[in-house]
């Protein structure tokens, strides 16, 4: 059985984006990008809504024309985002997806 499989794609409209990290930040450009989830299944090898309430997931962040792709890592509880790891600040778009399917991100999250 796969650690994660997949389980929801996302095209991502062109938006202005940033780059930042512990040097600060610059203006990269206007890009689109697209954004899949990825997700722990159960011991039968499903997703499961039980598994997103109370799991971890993966967003594999694909913006083509810089050539970069994130994985943002994802852990729940309850139906609530816990945590994350592996990019600095939670894009909006990842938290807009994360709602969609059924998560709650408190504003803690969201990256202006």
């Amino acid at each position: 059985m796969p650690d994660m499989i997949l389980y929801k794609h996302f095209e991502i409209e062109p938006k202005p984006m940033v780059t930042h990290g512990s040097w600060g930040q610059h203006d990269v450009g206007t890009h689109a990008s697209t954004m899949d989830i990825y997700w722990t299944p159960n011991l039968k090898g499903k997703v499961t809504r039980e598994k997103i309430r109370n799991g971890h997931g993966m967003i594999e962040w694909n913006i083509g024309t810089l050539d970069e792709c994130e994985h943002i890592g994802i852990w729940t509880e309850e139906g609530n985002l816990t945590d994350y790891d592996g990019i600095m600040a939670l894009p909006l778009e990842a938290a807009e997806i994360l709602e969609m399917i059924g998560i709650k991100v408190s504003e803690e999250f969201k990256d202006e």
